[in-house]
Order: C-alpha cells, then structure tokens, then sequence
C-alpha cells in the first residue's frame, strides 16, 4: 500500500466532484462514492490532527488512463487542490482513504514535497510503524474491525514486542539497509501498527495521539513521548496495557 511518487497529472474525465477535502475525477458512479469517502476521511484527519488535510484532486484510474496531460492538469487545480493523487483500485483492495491517509500525514509532517525525496522512503519521515499505524486510521470501519479481530486471534500466540515493532520498517522498504529490520509478517504489521494507533487514539485521545507523532516527528523514537498526556511510564507499561486492551472484545 506504499504512496507512489504524488505530484503526477490529471485529464478531465467524464464526470467530477468537488468537495471539501477532495476533488474526485473519473467515472460517475466511482466519482460518487469516491467524493463522499475522501471527505468523510478528511473530517476524521480534522477530528485527529485538530486541522484540516490539505486538499486534493485524486484522479480515479483505469487500466492506468488517464496518461499524464501537463495541459489538461491545471483544470484539476481551479477549486484548491494543492497537489494531484492518481489512484486505481487493485483487485481486493479498495481502500483510496487509506493512501489519502499516508498523503495528508506526509504533508502534516514534511509539507507540500517540491521534488521526489533523494532516498528511496515508504511514506512520511516518520517511523515506518507510525506511518502506516496512522494510515490504517483512514482504513474504512469494515477494514478496522478485521484489524481488531486479526490482532487479537495473533495475541493468542507469539507477537513482536513493541520495542520490536518501534524499530522495525515497513516490509516493502527500500531504504538502504533496511533488509535486517523489514517486519517478517506483513498482515501482522498492518493489524499491529493500527492496533497500537487505535489504542492510543481510543484511550488517551487525540491529543496524546499528535504528542506521540510531534515527538517521533523530532525523531526522538516512542520511549521520549511516554509519561506525558496520561500516556504510560515505559514501553514496558504501554505493552502492558496495550495487549490488555487489544486482547479484549471491541
């Protein structure tokens, strides 16, 4: 679910909506649904974050067409958008908000990208773990209740520690290096980055949960931002309560 390089380009399509948090372009009835999911998401990213994402213009693809049309791509900026995302659903995964996640959070945290970054990256500088954890939360309701559900049948057994999970990447990085720290299970990583994001947001709020991406942020890893905003002491004491929480019935 890795973010493509943003900044590509837009065609007028048969049909377009504007809303609040996107501008949708592509085929009517994928148009409809598209625009209510992306602004429904936007107000979950406003709920979180305390501000709005900044706006987009997603081009819905097709067998990958659009092509590119430096021309016809200024049309796709006339209502606000800052920057033009190109999304096609993928057999078995339909999940635009969550990629909107990763693109909203990656200007949240870097700012509008002016060129692609000089090392190849999984999403925003933030941890991989924080990064994709955050994305899930634009996951729909049906996608997060398979997370719950999933982590909770993987705590019946051998999970990584937190500590194993703060320090691992993504398990599609292409960061130099990276080969000795990919997560081995890559549906786990899913079910626990969004368990954890979810445990934070549910039982401390909002305002913990941006006190933990502020101070992974400055990269000063998870263990700096416990202790404040009702958060846990330690890593240990946040495992602790996190498998308790998780491990129960939602």
């Amino acid at each position: 679910m890795a973010v493509a390089w943003l900044v590509a380009a837009c065609a007028l399509l048969q049909s377009s909506a504007t809303g609040k948090h996107a501008d949708i372009f592509g085929e009517e009835e994928a148009v409809k649904r598209a625009v209510k999911d992306a602004d429904a998401a936007g107000e979950r990213f406003r709920e979180i974050f305390g501000v709005a994402p900044v706006k987009v213009a997603v081009i819905l693809q097709k067998d990958g067409k659009p092509l590119p049309d430096t021309k016809a791509d200024q049309a796709c900026y006339k209502n606000g958008a800052k920057f033009i995302f190109r999304w096609e659903k993928k057999p078995g995964y339909d999940e635009m908000t969550h990629e909107l996640g990763h693109l909203w959070l990656l200007v949240w945290i870097d700012g509008l990208p002016k060129a692609p970054p000089r090392e190849p990256r999984y999403g925003s500088t933030l941890p991989d773990w924080a990064d994709e954890g955050v994305a899930t939360l634009f996951d729909d309701e049906a996608m997060r209740a398979r997370y719950r559900v999933d982590m909770r049948k993987y705590l019946s057994g051998k999970v990584p520690s937190l500590d194993e999970l703060f320090d691992s990447v993504h398990p599609e990085s292409r960061q130099p290096g990276a080969e000795e720290r990919r997560a081995k299970d890559r549906w786990l990583f899913y079910c626990q980055t969004n368990s954890v994001m979810e445990y934070v947001l549910e039982k401390h709020g909002a305002e913990s949960l941006r006190h933990v991406i502020a101070t992974l942020k400055k990269g000063k890893g998870m263990a700096p931002a416990l202790g404040a905003k009702g958060l846990p002491k330690t890593v240990e004491e946040l495992e602790k309560a996190w498998r308790e929480w998780a491990s129960a019935e939602q």
